[in-house]
């Protein structure tokens, strides 16, 4: 597999927020979105592990967060990493254009989809097949509140249920405020918020 970095943290992030978590970020990206807040990582490949070796790593640890990149780009590793640590709980963060199906199956595979505005929100069809997934949107408060036309796609394309309202943020954000505000959009559209811990308390 090859990894751009590793480290444990918390889950800043649903799901499962709060969680201490072991982190694997897959270097390579199908997607070359601007905004890319681990663009730098996205070619770095910092070491390559085969799935046997990286499961003895993972041993002590009970949350597993997959990120990237994308990681279904080396979806045939997972599937095997996955299917040496049937007691651990996996979490996928995925732009969700590509296949999931071979790893729907199995019960300890969760799904933290960001769909992107630049593929228009596509959804490759596999997601259709498992409920254990979310669906997180990046959306600015302040030009929401002013054109509503993003959310209202985003409203139209996806079930309200795993619908998830991330703020963006940048140096010059207040940061507390963008998500008091997002809450109260996602209040009223019937949806949930996903806070960003790791933005809040600075914390990798």
């Amino acid at each position: 597999m090859k990894i751009s970095e590793r480290f444990l943290s918390i889950q800043g992030e649903p799901n499962p927020i709060g969680a201490l978590a072991y982190f694997i970020r897959l270097s390579e990206c199908n997607l070359q979105c601007p905004w890319c807040d681990t663009k730098e990582l996205i070619d770095k490949v910092f070491e390559e592990l085969s799935p046997a070796l990286l499961s003895e790593i993972i041993e002590p640890y009970q949350t597993i967060v997959i990120t990237g990149g994308e990681p279904l780009l080396q979806i045939d590793d997972i599937v095997k990493l996955v299917g040496l640590n049937h007691n651990k709980s996996f979490y996928i963060e995925t732009n969700g254009t590509l296949d999931c199906l071979p790893l729907v199956k199995y019960k300890n595979v969760w799904f933290n989809v960001s769909p992107k505005p630049q593929t228009n929100y596509h959804i490759h069809k596999s997601f259709d097949f498992t409920d254990r997934k979310l669906f997180k949107f990046v959306l600015n408060p302040n030009e929401i509140e002013k054109d509503p036309t993003e959310l209202n796609m985003i409203l139209s394309k996806f079930p309200k249920e795993f619908i998830y309202l991330m703020p963006l943020t940048s140096q010059d954000s207040d940061i507390i405020e963008d998500h008091k505000k997002l809450a109260e959009i996602a209040i009223r559209n019937h949806v949930s918020l996903a806070p960003r811990l790791h933005i809040l308390f600075k914390f990798k």
